[in-house]
């Protein structure tokens, strides 16, 4: 029973850790669509930290594609929080006349990316 109950803590553990990295790489599609907002031809990265409930860091990193021929920006972005790391890919769609900060943004899709791709 004991053993039972230590595997169920690291389960516990590792999803928690799991859900704390997503929700970093979220956090870094935040930040490319403020980003976005502010500045629709942008491209590059967006990276930060975030303190989680424990105190610990958890960071973010996300890499703004923005072609010049499309108005829909690729934002992939990755979270890691303690050994962890997660990442997710939004298409988002950047309108509005020049001059109009902030420009509108719409997630057209948004899906977390599973293995090296």
């Amino acid at each position: 029973m004991l053993d039972e109950a230590a595997t169920d803590l690291v389960v516990v553990r590792n999803h928690a850790c799991g859900l704390k990295a997503l929700y970093a790489a979220q956090a870094g599609i935040g930040g490319a669509v403020a980003a976005l907002r502010q500045n629709p031809l942008y491209a590059g990265t967006v990276s930060g930290s975030l303190v989680g409930p424990d105190g610990g860091t958890i960071a973010y990193s996300a890499i703004v594609v923005n072609p010049t021929t499309s108005p829909v920006v690729t934002v992939t972005a990755t979270g890691a929080a303690d050994g962890f790391t997660r990442k997710v890919r939004a298409r988002i769609l950047v309108t509005g006349a020049p001059l109009a900060s902030p420009y509108p943004v719409r997630i057209v899709s948004w899906q977390e990316v599973v293995g090296s791709s």
